[in-house]
């Protein structure tokens, strides 16, 4: 009879110990800088239940910041941190810089609370497209670039570590991991794309927007 009332607990305890050990490939899949992150945010919603401030939208979720287009207000501090492919994650920013026209730098990503060295060593190898990841000062960085002009042609590698310097009508998509400025014990890993980006192509890179800039509260 013990066993009887025992076995709902053994069930339950698989189950914890399932979700505890599901596999977090959030790091993984934010260094690809398309899609992928955002759908695999909405799949692991539950491991940021701690935090109010990630919003799920259909098959897609992201971390809102107060205004994409204002520096000072484009991180979201995680209150308490949140653990991110094993790392503490200080905060999630989201950046959209508009240089006029369809002209923009847009940047999202983590500030992991550990230096860039254990960074590193942590996710490189799970890291998309490693072998091309290069380092040139303190930073690495993994670019790729889109012709509008060819988009049959899809996203070219360039090696070189942050990428060409952007022609009218192409756009650079720059993985870049490197000290965080104001405070180089903590870590800024980023996805940033910068130059002609078309409503388009934004909207099959990042899913999460609207086609226009996001002021959210």
């Amino acid at each position: 009879m013990r066993f009887v009332f025992l076995l709902p607990l053994v069930f339950a305890s698989s189950a914890m110990a399932a979700a505890a050990s599901a596999p977090d490939n959030i790091l993984a899949e934010l260094s690809r800088c398309d899609s992928s992150f955002f759908e695999v945010l909405n799949r692991q919603a539950s491991a940021f239940s701690a935090t109010p401030y990630l919003v799920k939208t259909g098959n897609v979720a992201t971390f809102k910041v107060a205004d994409r287009t204002d520096v000072d207000r484009s991180l979201r501090r995680f209150t308490p941190t949140v653990r991110v492919s094993g790392l503490e994650a200080f905060g999630y920013f989201d950046e959209h810089l508009n240089l006029g026209g369809d002209e923009a730098v847009i940047s999202w990503g983590f500030i992991l609370r550990s230096p860039l060295d254990k960074v590193l060593k942590s996710t490189q190898s799970q890291l998309w497209d490693n072998a091309r990841l290069q380092q040139e000062g303190d930073v690495h960085a993994r670019s790729e670039q889109w012709d509008l002009s060819h988009p049959e042609a899809g996203w070219q590698k360039i090696d070189m570590p942050g990428g060409a310097e952007s022609r009218p009508g192409t756009v650079e998509r720059v993985l870049q991991i490197e000290a965080y400025e104001k405070d180089v014990t903590m870590t800024r890993m980023a996805c940033t794309l910068r130059g002609t980006v078309t409503n388009e192509l934004l909207m099959a890179t990042r899913p999460d927007l609207n086609t226009k800039p996001q002021v959210n509260k």
